[in-house]
């Protein structure tokens, strides 16, 4: 109980630490604020899926990373080969997914990444509008919203909230150990604290 209220209580802390850091006038926050999503070395502080963070391994694994699609095309694994191609796409055999250019080892980034990230100020359409802010779907465009992006389907959406769950323990875990943090949301296992993870969740 000691320990879960400590986490929790760094948990906040580190919240309030990297609004303020993104708050201040520090260049490299100044795109974080303008996108809504990025990391600052200089301040230790980012931001992803609507959600503030402080570790940049977490980031990491969360953003993906564009490079690597290049390299993906020209895999000798077929099923990497076709993941590359796909605007959504995963290799079952060799555990990458590929979702709008971007490669992820993390299954959780993936079915985040799979949404289009929107900004609220340049939609046209009332009733994306109420859906994003309230997190549902519009019943004209049929577009669902999770955090700050936008999905194809409901079952999108739903893989996608349960995904943010998943994210949103990976910051706490991130308050004392950024590798649990990491083996979380990619369903790996520590190698400092020797616990495994499956769909998000500790199994040992």
């Amino acid at each position: 109980m000691r320990r879960t209220m400590m986490l929790a209580v760094c948990a906040a802390a580190m919240a309030a630490w990297t609004s303020a850091a993104q708050a201040s006038d520090c260049k490299g926050c100044a795109p974080i604020k303008a996108t809504g999503q990025g990391f600052c070395d200089h301040c230790g502080s980012g931001k992803i899926y609507g959600i503030n963070l402080a570790s940049r391994k977490l980031y990491d694994e969360l953003a993906g990373d564009a490079k690597a699609i290049d390299e993906l095309k020209e895999s000798s694994c077929p099923g990497c080969k076709s993941a590359a191609t796909a605007k959504a796409g995963a290799c079952k055999h060799c555990k990458v997914f590929v979702a709008n250019g971007r490669v992820f080892r993390s299954p959780t980034a993936y079915v985040l990444a799979r949404g289009d990230k929107v900004d609220l100020s340049a939609m046209k359409c009332e009733g994306c509008k109420t859906a994003a802010k309230a997190q549902s779907t519009c019943k004209h465009c049929k577009t669902s919203f999770v955090a700050d992006h936008a999905y194809s389907t409901v079952g999108f959406q739903a893989a996608a909230k349960k995904a943010l769950e998943t994210v949103k323990a990976a910051v706490k875990d991130a308050a004392h150990c950024e590798d649990c943090a990491v083996a979380r949301v990619s369903d790996g296992k520590c190698g400092k604290c020797k616990i495994a993870f499956e769909h998000g969740k500790p199994v040992s």
